[in-house]
This record gives C-alpha cells, sequence and structure tokens, in this order.
C-alpha cells in the first residue's frame, strides 16, 4: 500500500472524468520479414504480464477515500486479470490513414478507475505507416497519468520491450491494505500537522513577499486570442506521426547543459502553438480576466523507442491529438 503523492493526485482532480490526464503512448514494431503478425490474444496476454513485472503498479488500483477527504492510495488489486488490460485490434482497414482514427478513438475513451488505469491496445499488421517499410505492429499503451510520468514510461518501455528477462520485479506500491474507515481513522489523526504546515507555508510566503523588491507593474493585457485551448472542446480528435531523426535529438540536448529531451521536445511542440496563437490573434480576440491567459492544457512527454534509430514521443492535448514518433 502506498499513498498517492499530492502532485499526482492532481490528475484525478481536473478533466472531465479524468480523460484530461490520460495518455497514449505508441510503440512501432516493424514486423520481422515484413510479414503478418502471427500473434494470438492468449500470447499477447502471456506477453505483457511477464513484462509489467517492471513496476508492481500495473497490478494496483486506485482507493479513494469519500469525499476525498485525504490523498487516495494504491493498494494490489486482487481481481487483477491480465486479460481486462490487453486488447488487441483485428477487424477494420489495415491501412496508416484507417489506424490514425482508431488511435484517435483509443486516445478519447476513458479509463475505468477502479481497475489498475492503464490498457494494452495492439493493432497488428499496419500498412504505409510514414518511415517505416512494409507491414509495422503498433503496442499503443493507454494509461492515466496519476500511475505513471513521461520519465518514469520511458525508463519502463526500455526495459518492457527488450529481450532481457525481468528478474527484479519493482517494488513501488508493496503490500498491505486498510479498510476505508481505518485510512479515514489515519487520515483524521493527520488533520492538524496539515492544517499547521498548510498555515505556516502561507505565514512565509506572505514575509517572503513582504521583503521582497517591490515589481515594476506592467500593464495588464485583458485581450486574449480564442483558441481550442480556452473554448468549449468540440468535434473528434485527430491523430498524425511525424519523425525525427534520434541522432538529431540527441545532438541538440548535448548542446545546452541540464537540458533533457523532455525539454527539447517539450519547446519543439511549443513553437506551432505560438505561431498559432499570433494568427489568431489578428484575426479573433476576446475580453478575458487577466488570470485567464490562453495556454495549452497538455504537452508532449518523450518516452524512448526501442529502436536506437528514434525516440518515441505522444503529444496529446485535448483536441487534438499529435502523435510523434521522433
Amino acid at each position: 500500500m502506498k499513498q498517492v503523492a499530492g502532485r499526482d493526485a492532481v490528475f484525478l482532480y481536473i478533466g472531465k472524468g479524468g480523460a484530461a490526464s490520460t495518455v497514449l503512448s505508441c510503440n512501432f514494431v516493424e514486423n520481422p520479414g515484413g510479414l503478418p503478425l502471427g500473434l494470438s490474444p492468449d500470447d499477447m496476454a502471456e506477453w505483457a504480464l511477464a513484462r509489467i513485472e517492471v513496476n508492481d503498479l500495473f497490478k494496483s488500483k486506485l482507493v479513494r477515500l469519500p469525499g476525498d477527504f485525504g490523498l487516495p492510495y494504491w493498494m494490489h488489486d486482487p481481481d487483477f486479470s491480465i486479460t481486462d488490460h490487453v486488447e488487441i485490434h483485428r477487424a477494420g482497414d489495415r491501412d496508416w490513414a484507417a489506424v490514425r482514427a482508431t488511435l484517435a478513438e483509443l486516445a478519447d475513451a476513458s479509463l475505468d478507475l477502479t481497475r489498475p488505469p492503464w490498457m494494452m491496445h495492439v493493432i497488428p499488421d499496419v500498412e504505409n505507416v510514414p518511415e517505416h517499410e512494409g507491414l509495422t505492429s503498433i503496442i499503443a499503451f493507454h494509461f492515466h497519468h496519476v500511475a505513471f510520468d513521461g520519465i518514469t514510461l520511458g525508463t519502463m518501455s526500455a526495459t518492457m520491450f527488450s529481450d532481457a528477462p525481468i528478474t527484479d520485479p519493482g517494488t513501488f506500491v508493496g503490500e498491505g491494505s486498510r479498510s476505508t474507515a481505518s485510512l479515514m481513522a489515519r487520515e483524521a489523526v493527520r488533520v492538524p500537522a496539515t492544517a499547521g504546515r498548510f498555515i505556516g507555508a502561507g505565514v512565509q510566503n506572505y514575509r517572503r513577499s513582504r521583503k521582497a523588491t517591490p515589481a515594476v507593474a506592467e500593464p495588464a493585457n485583458s485581450t486574449w486570442p480564442v483558441t481550442r485551448f480556452n473554448g468549449t472542446f468540440r468535434g473528434p480528435r485527430t491523430a498524425d506521426l511525424v519523425s525525427f531523426p534520434r541522432d538529431r535529438v540527441v545532438d541538440l540536448k548535448s548542446r545546452i547543459a541540464g537540458v533533457t529531451v523532455n525539454d527539447l521536445m517539450l519547446s519543439v511542440s511549443g513553437r506551432p502553438f505560438i505561431s498559432t496563437y499570433a494568427r489568431m490573434a489578428k484575426r479573433h480576440t476576446r475580453r478575458c480576466p487577466p488570470s485567464r491567459p490562453s495556454r495549452p492544457d497538455r504537452y508532449a512527454q518523450a518516452t524512448p523507442s526501442t529502436s536506437s534509430r528514434s525516440w518515441s514521443s505522444i503529444c496529446i492535448p485535448e483536441n487534438p491529438i499529435f502523435a510523434l514518433d521522433c
């Protein structure tokens, strides 16, 4: 049993039904010899069951307290079944154009938070995938951000999709469980200490603000461009793929000390947003309070691919989806 950290629990509380906090990370695997992939659901389930030993979060579910009285807990799911989390999609057109629509639908789907919050979707034998020769199979990992972040996912993917056996199972949640009543009592005992820390931090921030040199106030800008990120989301999502050579990504990263691949991909994916806002600001504006600037709600996350040729990244804003195989 392990309590969810506050910064991770936030992802449970934002968005409609938690959908805004789900990520679809795709691995593209070229079929051996370019031949159709002879893989049964049992084969895939057996492989997945062995590989998820990399982290016991895969077999753990969230336990939320009534009224969210305290942060939720991870506990081992006694009813866990790998077949509930692995699905092979064979129906429909196998062309990349059609599979793009399938990926968009998968990313738009919500996850069952009464079970471990992840799904593994396998789309075999896809034709005409950009920059991939012959048939390509896609392993799409759909997960909730409360469980994994980009760095964690990248580290796990490197192990999960390698040929090396997992001899040292990862332990994050651990054993043990408690009843709801016991957890409520535990949180009640913590209330005075939590309130004390909150008040203490507020007092420190107030004192620091009093000592700080007053900054020159800038005129408040109350006009913001109308974008898909600060209005109501409508219409279906879209998905596509863009490739970035891994060697170029690593070279750019090495030129600035302390920069991570995630930092670099955030910068690359952020530039189109800035350009779009600049164009829209010239055509459409609306009056908004200065405290509500337009901004993207989701961002790219970089994860290492199993191929030494590339880095895989998924950028999933609310609408649309940009899938980057970089």
